[in-house]
């Protein structure tokens, strides 16, 4: 049985869930996001799915070398069925995972994301290892 104040705790990370897909910044919502997809059943990706993977990949590597990651998300429009901010925390986990490398901090960090995807630039690509790690039977 769970406390009065984890219930509140995960009803706010509930909320935040269903309304902005969460909050990627907290550690603590990190782990009630695994916590909830834990006893999912595993669902295979479509050919549309793969189309999509395809296309946004295809995209990344497209990006100019001073893109953002917020740059890189309006570039996705039509791309990915999404609004901007889907496809920013998109680019924000693709970043946690070491898809998106950042290779330094020698320019100024955008303070309305996460790290790693705060530091990212179109310049830095896509790390090949970690993509073929996530994404390799779908490449």
């Amino acid at each position: 049985m769970y406390s009065q104040d984890a219930f509140c705790l995960f009803s706010d990370f509930s909320f935040s869930r269903a309304i902005w897909g969460g909050d990627h910044e907290n550690l603590q919502y990190a782990t009630f996001d695994l916590w909830c997809y834990a006893g999912t059943p595993r669902v295979d990706p479509t050919a549309e799915d793969v189309r999509l993977l395809r296309n946004l990949i295809a995209r990344i590597q497209a990006a100019d070398p001073a893109d953002t990651a917020p740059r890189l998300a309006a570039k996705m429009k039509g791309i990915i069925p999404s609004n901007n901010a889907e496809r920013v925390q998109i680019l924000e986990l693709l970043a946690w995972c070491g898809v998106l490398p950042e290779t330094g901090r020698d320019h100024p960090a955008r303070t309305d994301l996460s790290s790693p995807a705060a530091y990212w630039r179109g310049s830095d690509g896509l790390d090949p290892a970690r993509l073929e790690e996530y994404f390799g039977e779908y490449l």
